[in-house]
């Protein structure tokens, strides 16, 4: 994958590619996608109740044929298949990434102020205050449109 990629990105000595150079033409890139993203897979024998499609992970591009490599966690296997919707907005919106780790971090140097005049918190504090601006309310009143109110006439009951 990463040597197919590498043959399609130009190069500092050539304006060209090394695909475009071999093949003379510019390569199709639309087929890339995000490696390790999920993709719903269509299944080839489905039963009428069942789910058409199984989710998967995208793991590869196959040397052989057209297609994706795709591995399937419930039965641990790696498939390949040509056609699949690729959920790659989720796995980029993802918040989690990975495990966290802990490092920690030691200050070998003590930090020094380096201003010539400390600011006070008095001049801080007004700073602070002059950058609020006020918010702008509507005097307008709200009023229901004519469309929403009961044209009915009154009239006075006569005896």
């Amino acid at each position: 994958t990463a040597a197919r990629i590498l043959n399609m990105v130009s190069t500092k000595k050539v304006d060209k590619t090394p695909y475009e150079l071999w093949h003379g033409k510019v390569p199709n890139l639309s087929y890339l996608k995000v490696w390790g993203c999920e993709a719903h897979v269509k299944r080839h024998i489905a039963h009428k109740l069942e789910q058409r499609s199984v989710k998967c992970i995208f793991v590869g591009y196959p040397k052989e044929t057209m297609g994706y490599y795709f591995y399937y966690p419930p039965e641990n296997k790696v498939v390949v298949e040509r056609y699949a919707d690729f959920l790659e907005r989720e796995f980029i919106l993802q918040k989690e990434s990975g495990r966290t780790v802990k490092l920690d971090d030691k200050d070998t140097i003590p930090s020094k102020n380096t201003s010539e005049h400390p600011i006070e918190a008095e001049s801080l504090a007004l700073i602070i205050k002059e950058d609020v601006v006020p918010v702008q309310r509507s005097a307008k009143t709200p009023k229901a449109p004519n469309r929403l109110c009961l044209n009915v006439e009154i009239v006075p009951d006569q005896l």
